[in-house]
């Protein structure tokens, strides 16, 4: 496991395309997990994101369309593929993402796939104090 910090990537209000995004950092880890194979990386972040009280909710691919949820913080574990990322909305900023690499997106963040691996896959969780909206 990653013993770095975080990159921390601020994205401000965006009111002419209706993303809040917010005050909040984006927390982007690196090569959280040095595990070559895809399924058990994909186990290894779920046992992870449960220890840390973010119960696991799904294993998908990154909608190639920009949205946010209005009140619920994401944690995304890439375990398989790469894509081209978007965060803060159709202004916002583009990233890479490798597998690997962990993603917490504070609640009103736009994210997006602009390119992505045909075998592009995460580890998605919610935290439990607030529904997916």
């Amino acid at each position: 496991m990653s013993t770095h910090q975080p990159e921390r990537l601020h994205l401000d209000s965006d009111a002419a395309t209706g993303y809040p995004n917010s005050p909040l950092p984006v927390l982007i880890y690196r090569q959280v997990l040095d595990i070559s194979n895809a399924e058990e990386r994909a186990d290894a972040f779920e046992s992870m994101f449960k220890r840390h009280g973010w119960p696991p909710a799904w294993r998908y691919h990154l909608y190639d369309f920009d949205h946010f949820h209005s009140t619920a913080h994401e944690v995304l574990g890439i375990f398989r593929g790469r894509a081209r990322a978007r965060l803060g909305g159709p202004n916002g900023q583009e990233l890479l993402l490798y597998p690997g690499d962990v993603l917490v997106l504070p609640a009103g963040v736009g994210h997006a796939s602009l390119e992505a691996d045909d075998d592009f896959c995460m580890v998605g969780a919610y935290h439990p104090a607030k529904s997916r909206k």
